[in-house]
């Protein structure tokens, strides 16, 4: 039940980061272009997140992780789309992949889960088969990209533990966690994009096709947070969140070879291959 939700958790994953590196490239022009975008995301996924029956009510750590869990989404999404404004969607993702390492530290160190040497080695081997799929050596590399894709990548990681602890701690309130998070999250987007509107106005209009994909992209998002806490709460984080960015690798890959007919070198297909045996080796424990 737990893989399946974990496979459909890949998907949206996927496609989100289409949507959002279409958003960067052909329509991202200022701040306020950011801020407007996530606006617009976040007021579907929160549609998402009323649409959804519970009889639970929010306690007071619910709503003190929902507004930090907000605030780091805040943080994630403008970090990351402006990264994609000097760098490559392929190097951006590895650098966000490698936030695993954070949530998958705290789970051995802190919530003394237990990890066999060969998934210790699996983690460690996704993250280079990784940048062999993404073919890293041949995209530059510049410095406000590094800095840009680096703080989102940390605090993607750090927006894993919330995860994680708020579901150890808390799994029954799982949507109104998730109404607060998208509450809080549209709401400092709107603020951020009214503050901004001051000094440049949105560069994209009513008959944009941003306002095709950052619905879609919220109407994803909102289901992708759900699948996922119930993940963070239920599988190791050792196994989750490795599994979880190297599926988007590989799957992001095998989109790109088998639908969109794209050319892939030998080493790629290597990539591919110690991906798939990664995974394995963090599925099953050997030794």
């Amino acid at each position: 039940m737990y893989y399946v939700l974990l496979f459909i958790s890949i998907i949206l994953a996927v496609s989100i980061s289409c949507f959002s590196n279409l958003f960067s490239k052909q329509i991202l022009n200022n701040n306020t272009d950011i801020y407007k975008y996530a606006f617009l995301t976040n007021l579907c996924s929160f549609a998402v997140m009323f649409c959804a029956k519970t009889s639970a009510a929010p306690s007071f750590y619910s709503l003190a992780a929902a507004f930090l869990f907000a605030a780091l989404t805040v943080l994630s999404q403008y970090f990351s789309m402006t990264a994609l404004k000097y760098g490559a969607l392929s190097i951006l993702t590895l650098i966000q992949a490698a936030s695993m390492l954070i949530p998958t530290a705290f789970g051995i160190l802190c919530l003394n889960e237990q990890a066999a040497v060969s998934q210790l080695a699996g983690v460690f081997l996704i993250l280079y088969s990784m940048a062999l799929v993404l073919n890293i050596k041949k995209c530059r590399i510049g410095r406000k990209f590094l800095i840009f894709a680096g703080i989102s990548s940390s605090v993607t990681g750090v927006m894993g533990i919330v995860q994680s602890l708020q579901q150890i701690n808390r799994s029954s309130e799982l949507i109104p966690f998730l109404r607060f998070t998208f509450f809080f999250t549209m709401s400092m987007n709107l603020i951020l994009w009214q503050l901004n509107r001051r000094r440049s106005l949105a560069t994209f209009s009513i008959k944009s096709r941003a306002l095709v994909i950052a619905p879609l992209s919220g109407v994803f998002y909102g289901i992708l947070n759900i699948t996922n806490l119930v993940l963070a709460g239920n599988l190791p984080k050792f196994i989750f969140f490795p599994v979880y960015n190297g599926g988007m690798i590989l799957l992001s890959m095998l989109v790109s070879v088998f639908l969109f007919r794209e050319a892939i070198t030998k080493k790629q297909w290597i990539g591919i291959l110690l991906s798939i045996i990664s995974i394995c080796m963090i599925g099953v424990p050997v030794l």
